[in-house]
């Protein structure tokens, strides 16, 4: 047990039990820390060390808490009401507690009632900042209770600490950090003494590991991740309106994976939309890297070209276009370019998009993203994105590119489902 000592303790002037000898009654401690201010540092509030020193002699004839064994600890406070230096000694001395003790994975026990009004608070803070799973007690004055022994009762504050972790879940999960997420939610499940939503924040962690592949293009364990362990999960917990989406997904990454590598509307849709989680994140070289990428696939996949970049591995019609081609069997954007205008007897961008994606690419290979070191701003990385959204449109009318179970606006509503659930 935990606690500091007050001028109300052992005994209070009406004689009743001080905070501290009727929390160790409730507890029958093991071991007893008690914090009292250093005898000489101030004589205007008194030292509650010495009478730290003076339950200690109490309790050697005290047939309950003989065996208890009482460990004073000095507090240097010249002002026992400063919250910044009642802070500091707090968790100075509760760190050393728990690194004396960590190999035994003691139980805690906190009382909260004893010494100043900002020592109670104080406990509080720090309990709350050091993530320390500790039972914390409150002692109530013998005047609003009947019974004595309905004086100490227990403080639930973990839902401080819960919300702290729930708060930073969201925060990564909206910026599309889904390892950091899962790793909030996973500290949340064993922290928590609500059961359901330990289970909760375990499936949900699981759902982050599954967008965190799928974030890196690793689609088959994205898949297996939501269709094996996501689903039934919630399934069973009757979160019908995220079971729905996930559904969803699932098919969508069972066509990606079928599809890959070749360039098709589904793969180069899901680029597409990493591409603008990039851009959402301020990740402005990630996302203009993948702009020449996604051009090249909008184009092969027009085209019907495997993705291969291969002369010799492209269908007769291409090798002819490119028959008078020179270099070492390998073909570029430019000779996208050409296949597409070969093909389909025009231009791949209209004028417009033609003057704007030769300014873009002029940047592009002046910047770390290609051949130079310039940066990327967030205006070159929005143009991108345009351009990419408007050439796919172009290409595919019918398709609804900005429609997608992975894109920006979807990641949003399964955050506000998934934490507004916890």
């Amino acid at each position: 047990m935990i606690s500091a000592v007050g001028n109300r303790d052992p005994y209070a002037k009406d004689g009743s039990e001080g905070p501290v000898l009727a929390a160790m009654r409730k507890i029958e401690p093991d071991i007893c820390f008690l914090f009292g201010t250093d005898p000489g540092v101030n004589e205007v509030s008194g030292n509650t060390y010495n009478l730290a020193i003076e339950l200690k002699g109490l309790l050697k004839t005290n047939e309950q808490l003989k065996n208890t064994k009482i460990v004073p600890i000095p507090l240097h406070l010249p002002d026992p009401t400063d919250y910044k230096q009642i802070l500091i000694n707090f968790e100075k001395h509760i760190k050393e507690i728990r690194k004396k003790y960590q190999t035994t994975n003691p139980t805690y026990h906190v009382n909260i009632s004893s010494g100043t009004a900002q020592m109670h608070a104080a406990f509080l803070v720090v309990l709350n900042g050091i993530r320390m799973n500790a039972f914390i007690y409150q002692v109530k004055d013998p005047r609003f209770v009947k019974d004595k022994m309905d004086r100490v009762v227990e403080v639930d504050i973990t839902f401080i600490e819960e919300e702290n972790f729930i708060r930073r879940a969201k925060r990564m999960f909206d910026r599309y950090d889904f390892e950091q997420a899962s790793l909030e939610l996973i500290e949340l499940g064993a922290y928590t003494i609500r059961e359901k939503r330990r289970v909760r924040a375990e499936l949900y962690s699981r759902l982050c590991d599954a967008y965190k592949n799928w974030d890196i293009y690793d689609h088959e364990k994205a898949r297996d991740i939501i269709k094996e362990e996501v689903m039934k999960e919630l399934k069973r917990f009757g979160v019908s309106e995220l079971y729905d989406i996930v559904k969803e997904q699932v098919l969508v990454l069972e066509n990606v994976c079928k599809d890959k590598p070749r360039e098709t509307i589904i793969t180069i849709k899901d680029l597409m939309h990493n591409a603008d989680r990039k851009r959402d994140t301020c990740q402005y070289i990630d996302c203009l890297t993948r702009y020449k990428r996604l051009i090249e696939g909008l184009i092969a996949c027009k085209c019907g070209i495997d993705g291969s970049k291969r002369i010799d591995q492209l269908p007769e019609w291409a090798r002819r276009s490119l028959r008078d081609k020179q270099g070492n069997g390998y073909f570029n954007i430019h000779d996208y370019f050409q296949l597409y205008e070969a093909k389909y007897n025009k231009p791949f961008f209209s004028l417009q998009l033609s003057d704007k994606n030769k300014g873009l690419s002029k940047k592009r290979n002046l910047s770390v993203a290609a051949h130079g070191m310039a940066s990327v701003t967030k205006n070159e990385a929005r143009e991108a994105m345009n351009i990419l959204w408007k050439a796919a449109q172009a290409q595919y009318p019918k398709e609804k590119w900005k429609d997608y179970v992975f894109s920006c606006d979807s990641i949003k509503n399964i955050s506000s489902i998934v934490f507004n659930n916890l």
